[in-house]
């Protein structure tokens, strides 16, 4: 019988299944899985989620109901304490840490991530002299 670990990316029966997964409906196993009290499995998720999708998203992160990590989450790194409100939306690259006693800490209904120029904007910079673009 193969032993297996997700550290070194080997792929199995279990990691086939976890692939048929999106990156929150793995946080979510993971979260319940520590919840209910296998830890390994929710490291073992944990793990996938990082090599999978290159994204630390900790099991004690606590993530509301219709909250989306756009693209796959890629990127996406988060502080195990971190809160996360309901339908919130965090764009690829998001980061969410602390250096102190602090807890981040975001609301409902958010978008984290890069903001597009306005459109008013880009018109008031003016066209671009090499393709002449907006």
């Amino acid at each position: 019988m193969e032993t297996f670990t997700i550290d070194n990316g080997s792929v199995d029966a279990l990691s086939k299944e976890l692939h048929r997964f999106g990156v929150m409906d793995l946080y979510r196993m993971s979260h319940t899985a520590h919840l209910e009290g296998p830890t390994v499995g929710a490291y073992c998720i944990q793990r996938f989620i990082f090599n999978q999708y290159s994204a630390r998203i900790p099991f004690k992160v606590k993530i509301g109901e219709g909250t989306r990590l756009g693209y796959s989450s890629l990127g996406t790194v988060l502080h195990p304490d971190t809160i996360i409100g309901k339908n919130c939306l965090t764009g690829q690259n998001v980061t969410l840490g602390s250096r102190g006693d602090s807890t981040p800490v975001v609301g409902n209904k958010v978008y984290i991530g890069r903001q597009m120029p306005r459109r008013e904007d880009r018109q008031r910079r003016g066209r671009c002299q090499r393709c002449r673009h907006l």
